[in-house]
């Protein structure tokens, strides 16, 4: 019996899984955050992460003495610097660093052919046909990309904040609570935060979130944004869709990332867009975890024909490890 790890690491912590060739999932493991930091301390931390993550998951399913033949690490950043920090402390035959996308229309489709769409801080989307062919749109970072992104939203949302404050546009309900809820005590502050850069990661996604407690309140500007930001997202899948031959193909369509969470109408805009190029499509939200999708990655890697079998397989071991 062979057997795969999938990693998934990030600021937010690392999980590892452990999976046997027929797709069981077998251990769980639990680590520290994930940062790409190329000092000795940082470097440290990362491989300890790992490491609590891939041991805790091997001495779940009590295979100590087992060979693994392959692993795949789903950790963002450089893929030089994840190599050289990350893949000497996975104990494994073939180590390699899963495609960001791959792995993300894993979570949905178990390997099936589809769509997937990312929308957190960046936004990319990746699809795969039925005769493995792929297209990828998207990931050409701010400000050239990342249409319907928390960044793109972010922008925007300020934007509206400024019209509004000078009124030539609408009033908006954003404003008041993003001040309480990022602690500013005006636009400006507010602006200057952004404009230095000190704007990060948490803190867009919370402006985002804003927007979408605004909108939940009857705020017009705030659908707006939401609406546009779901069609935008669409588009990217859309053109996926045509260039894969998709349109008129029963496929799903997945929505990943933090984004689909803020609020109904980017969703709503997105599956009403998305139906008007293929209507025949399903969209649905991730079937898995990260590290489960890694996991698939591997499977896939060392040359499992991961047909209906195995898909059901990782879906009934699923509420052992409680996933």
């Amino acid at each position: 019996m062979r057997y795969v790890i999938g990693v998934d690491g990030g600021p937010g912590g690392t999980t590892a899984v452990l999976a046997d060739e027929s797709g069981c999932l077998l251990g769980l493991g639990q680590g520290g955050p994930v940062h790409m930091d190329t000092d000795a301390a940082g470097v440290e931390r990362t491989r300890r992460a790992i490491r609590d993550a891939i041991s805790g998951a091997i001495s779940m399913a009590e295979l100590e003495n087992a060979r693994i033949a392959a692993a795949c690490l789903a950790i963002a950043g450089d893929p030089e610097e994840i190599e050289g920090v990350c893949v000497p402390v996975v104990p494994a035959d073939h180590v390699f660093i899963g495609n960001q996308s791959k792995v993300a229309l894993n979570t949905v489709t178990l390997g099936s052919p589809g769509v997937v769409v990312i929308a957190d801080s960046f936004s990319q989307a990746f699809g795969m046909n039925s005769l493995r062919h792929t297209y990828a749109t998207g990931g050409w970072n701010q400000p050239q990309g990342d249409e319907g992104s928390c960044y793109w939203i972010a922008l925007r949302t300020l934007n509206a904040c400024c019209r509004s404050k000078d009124g030539v546009g609408p009033t908006t309900q954003i404003l008041p609570l993003a001040l309480q809820h990022l602690e500013a005590d005006s636009l400006h502050t507010l602006l200057r935060r952004f404009q230095r850069g000190d704007g990060n990661r948490s803190e867009v996604t919370a402006l985002v979130e804003m927007v979408g407690l605004a909108a939940a309140q009857g705020d017009a500007v705030s659908k707006k944004l939401l609406r546009e930001s779901g069609k935008e997202l669409a588009l990217s899948a859309c053109a996926i869709l045509t260039q894969l031959d998709m349109n008129e193909s029963m496929v799903p369509v997945g929505t990943v990332g933090a984004v689909f969470r803020v609020g109904r109408l980017v969703l709503k805009a997105f599956r009403e867009t998305v139906h008007k190029a293929a209507p025949r499509c399903e969209i649905i939200a991730p079937r898995v975890p990260v590290c489960v999708g890694a996991a698939i990655a591997g499977l896939e890697e060392i040359g499992v024909d991961f047909q209906n079998d195995a898909r059901n397989v990782v879906i009934g071991s699923l509420a052992t490890l409680r996933l």
